[in-house]
């Protein structure tokens, strides 16, 4: 369920502040997708995942079981921040985008791992989540699971990223339920099940992106408020 991989919040959090401070305007429904493609393809690649977080078959699209917890902690210790963009005032329809406020720690992944994140990034950086969402929809482990069933990573086997794919043989999984959906605790101001219906699956891009050095130092992104290296000092 884990890909091979015992669950590292480390390299979670670090590859949702990768994406969250490389392309612009990522969305909740949007982010989902790419980390649950960025495992995915890792585990085409390696037979082991990035991150060993476990998905979920939801309606908008695979989801990371708890991920709102975790993205609440990014926020909570100001590595992350909600900004709110409204799309309709008089309908009401609004959703959060999340900008990174600390640099992702990319030396936590190798080679490998760093290029499908790279490779993550550009297929579906300038995708809304409208589109990324139908995508995520025609992969085979979507496509054969459940609501709320858990996404094995054996299906990263017919994963659909790139021209050329090779089939492998349809894998033998057997699906599970999870007793209980992630709880929602995102959000600083609830939003109507009519905005998120709306918001969650159409979403602008206007931001320009902002790019990374090798290293990990940003080349347009100035103002980093927080490091991770800080946030341990205080807790100690």
């Amino acid at each position: 369920e884990s890909g091979y991989r015992r669950f590292d919040l480390e390299r979670f959090e670090s590859a949702i502040l990768f994406f969250c401070y490389e392309l612009p305007n990522v969305f909740e429904t949007k982010l989902n997708k790419l980390i649950w493609y960025f495992d995915f393809l890792t585990f085409n690649r390696t037979m082991r995942s990035a991150t060993g977080a476990v998905y979920i078959h939801f309606p908008y699209g695979p989801v990371p079981y708890n991920y709102d917890i975790f993205l609440a902690n990014l926020i909570n210790e100001s590595a992350l921040e909600p900004i709110e963009m409204t799309f309709d005032a008089q309908k009401g329809i609004a959703g959060e985008w999340y900008r990174a406020l600390e640099e992702p720690d990319i030396g936590l992944f190798d080679k490998t791992e760093l290029d499908c994140l790279r490779f993550v990034s550009k297929i579906f950086g300038r995708m809304s989540a409208k589109e990324i969402s139908e995508r995520s929809h025609n992969e085979e482990g979507y496509k054969r699971t459940g609501n709320n069933e858990v996404i094995s990573y054996e299906w990263a086997r017919l994963i659909k990223l790139k021209k050329g794919v090779t089939h492998m043989p349809k894998p033998k999984v057997t699906s599970k339920k999870v007793a209980t959906k992630p709880s929602k605790v995102l959000s600083k101001k609830p939003t109507s099940k009519k905005s998120k219906a709306a918001a969650g699956s159409d979403f602008a891009q206007t931001k320009a992106p902002k790019k990374l050095t090798q290293k990990g130092a940003p080349t347009k992104h100035t103002k980093v408020l927080n490091s991770k290296k800080k946030r341990k000092q205080t807790k100690q």
